[in-house]
């Protein structure tokens, strides 16, 4: 250790030593008192400084630590403010030097009320039923009322609940009756004191209860005349307690399900709705003792309703009527049927009527369980239709003609013959009430007589109804067929939908076209290059029709006369060999370089494109050079060395247009002389030696 130090040191403890002498002999004291540290809010405390020697000739300052939860001023008056704690400081300050002192001063939140809680105990107001006459001590505090030998651990509520102390002090005015220790309480014998309950930070503030010690009841037993009782209807039960001693005899009324039935206070149950619902008696001195009782309320029948007050059934037919019972959900929906007069008709147990023989009698259906609940139905019987026929299964009339059907109903003495008719298409036909049929466009439709007795017994007849033929017409006057081929026409029969579509044809001359047919849609077919008439006569009103037929080989109108290659460029000549003016034609070419390969020779890049022709072409004319129109053509580069062209379809200054079937179209070929058709094996080029 350096020595200096250590010389150091022992020279300043000496000089501290020495002046703590100093001033102990001095005797100089400042110091507050601790013996008070705890004040509520809102209250003051005056705290006192002991001082000795210098302090005696200074000034004091006083400060809080915590202004939220104490002040003081500077004659050291605390004032508690809120809950909590503050450290209170005094600085006292002489000529020489300043003293200083401090004490941690505790606020505290005063108890403004307190009570039991309740929740658990048997708390009555002193006018309660189940007290009446019973009590001796004069009071108007709630009486707690408690069992002999029952000990209880009591609650006390205290407010506020952020009170800074929350115990409380139990007393009981007559230990005998009621003894207390702590929160226990432990009632000793039957009879009454007073309880005070106060809060021990704050004795002040209290609250007393009526104690009343009572023998408590052991077992309560529900007796009653019936475990049943209708909806409406009352049953009067009786509670009777044990043991016979008991202080309190009352007993509370309750129902555990009051949607089936209510319980007064004198145990008279009354029934709500159909179904089950336990009684309970529990005894009233807070014994938790009770007994129940079972009670089966059910819903008896007010009203029965019958489909229908009034019946008809026929004889040999048979018929079943179902009664409703209401309300809906009555007990018992068990009913009985009656029959006023079973030679008439007769009714089973189910509502099955059979009838015995024509007239009338009354059904009557009573409630099994209250028979005077009852609904009546007054029941016909009749002889009902067996057949209905017609004299004739198919009829037929014309569009806008009547016809009055005949039909016989069996037996003869039916008690109701009258009938009723539909149609199956009124669109068709239609039928009045008596039978009479009106035709209104052609087709069949199935007249249906209709039993009204009740019997479902019907009639059928078909009825034809036919559109004669009022005249005709063709569909086209003229038309063209090709050399060789079939056409079809039409004669439009008028109206369209006239039922005999028969007709006879025949041609005027042979030579250049034939017609076959028996309807409106013949076959013609065409022989050689001319013309003639067709005529058609309807079956049907004889009605005359006529067509004019051109013949011509259609597909061979055109001929391409010339193709060739000038400069690169596809040269063409066509010529019209029909006896048509055809004012447009449409060909297809297709090229090919001198390898027999697709030639692009379009804007798109493929080797065919679509031309035609739109200048008039009369009967033996050809086309001429720079008149044609190629769509899409662009100029190849490479040069061609094949060409194919067909004729794909024309119009003519008639309004006849043509497309000319693929496997009809006739190709012409061009090739030139240079055109190899395969592509050249290259000759192998030998390698010299090395």
């Amino acid at each position: 250790m350096n020595l200096k130090k250590y010389v150091q040191g022992i020279a300043l403890l000496v000089l501290m030593v020495c002046f703590a002498a100093t001033a102990v002999a001095a005797g100089n004291t400042f110091k507050i008192d601790q013996s008070v540290k705890t004040l509520f809010e809102g209250e003051t405390l005056q705290l006192v400084v002991n001082m000795e020697g210098e302090p005696e000739e200074g000034t004091i300052s006083w400060r809080s630590g915590n202004e939220k939860a104490a002040t003081v001023d500077q004659n050291g008056v605390v004032t508690g403010v809120s809950k909590g704690q503050a450290t209170i400081v005094a600085v006292c300050k002489t000529e020489k030097r300043s003293f200083k002192s401090s004490i941690t001063v505790n606020v505290q939140r005063k108890v403004t009320s307190v009570a039991l809680n309740e929740q658990r105990l048997n708390v009555l107001s002193r006018d309660d039923a189940a007290l009446d006459g019973l009590l001796q001590l004069d009071s108007e505090l709630p009486v707690l009322v408690l069992t002999k030998g029952n000990a209880v651990v009591l609650n006390a509520v205290v407010e506020p609940s952020s009170a800074s102390s929350k115990r409380v002090v139990l007393t009981s005015s007559d230990e005998n009756i009621l003894r207390v220790s702590g929160m226990n309480a432990t009632p000793k014998a039957p009879g009454e004191c007073i309880l005070t309950v106060s809060s021990q930070s704050n004795p002040e503030v209290f609250t007393a209860y009526h104690v009343f010690v009572v023998q408590k009841v052991n077992a309560v037993k529900v007796t009653g005349p019936s475990k049943t009782v209708a909806v409406g209807g009352r049953l009067e039960l009786s509670a009777e307690v044990s043991p016979e001693n008991a202080t309190i005899q009352n007993v509370v009324w309750s129902s555990r399900n009051e949607k089936v039935a209510t319980v007064s206070e004198n145990g008279v149950v009354t029934g709500v709705a159909r179904g089950q619902a336990v009684i309970r008696a529990d005894a009233a001195d807070g014994s938790k003792r009770f007994g129940s009782y079972t009670v089966n309320v059910q819903q008896m029948a007010t009203e029965i309703q019958l489909p229908e007050t009034e019946m008809t059934v026929a004889v040999g037919y048979h018929k079943s009527i179902r009664a409703t019972v209401l309300p809906a959900n009555t007990n018992d929906k068990s009913v009985i049927w009656t029959s006023s007069d079973e030679s008439i008709a007769k009714i089973n147990g189910s509502g099955y009527i059979t009838p015995v023989k024509a007239g009338e009698c009354i059904i009557i259906c009573s409630s099994k369980q209250n028979p005077l609940v009852n609904a009546t139905c007054r029941l016909v019987i009749t002889q009902p239709v067996t057949k209905i026929s017609f004299s004739e299964r198919k009829v037929s009339l014309k569009v806008e003609e009547s016809l009055g059907l005949s039909w016989t109903v069996e037996p003869a003495d039916v008690t109701n013959p009258a009938l009723t008719f539909t149609s199956s298409n009124n669109n068709v036909a239609t039928v009045d009430a008596n039978g009479v049929v009106h035709g209104l466009k052609r087709g069949e439709v199935t007249i249906t007589a209709h039993a009204t007795d009740g019997s479902k017994r019907t009639g059928r007849i078909t009825v034809q109804v036919i559109q004669p033929v009022k005249g005709v017409h063709m569909r086209s006057d003229t038309v063209r067929v090709g050399v060789d081929e079939k056409l079809t026409i039409t004669a439009v029969l008028e109206p369209e939908n006239a039922n005999n579509n028969h007709m006879t044809w025949y041609s005027d001359d042979p030579y250049y076209a034939t017609i076959r047919g028996t309807t409106n849609r013949p076959s013609v077919s065409g022989h050689r290059w001319g013309s003639t008439t067709v005529h058609g006569v309807t079956e049907d009103g004889g009605f005359e029709v006529s067509c004019f037929v051109n013949v011509g080989n259609y597909d061979k109108a055109l001929k391409i006369t010339d193709l060739y290659l000038q400069d690169n460029t596809v040269k063409i000549s066509v010529l019209n060999e029909s006896n048509m003016n055809i004012t447009r034609f449409y060909g297809l070419i297709t090229c090919y370089d001198i390898y027999g390969q697709p030639l692009p020779c379009t804007t798109t890049g493929v080797n065919c494109f679509d031309c035609s022709y739109a200048e008039t072409l009369y009967e033996g004319e050809s086309t001429r050079h720079g008149r044609f129109h190629f769509n899409g053509y662009q100029q190849p580069t490479t040069t061609i060395g094949r060409v194919l062209m067909q004729i794909t379809g024309y119009t003519t200054d008639t309004g006849y247009s043509r497309n000319i079937k693929e496997e009809n179209q006739v190709t012409v070929e061009y090739k030139t002389s240079n055109y190899i058709g395969h592509t050249p094996t290259p000759v192998p080029t030998s390698t010299p030696a090395p």
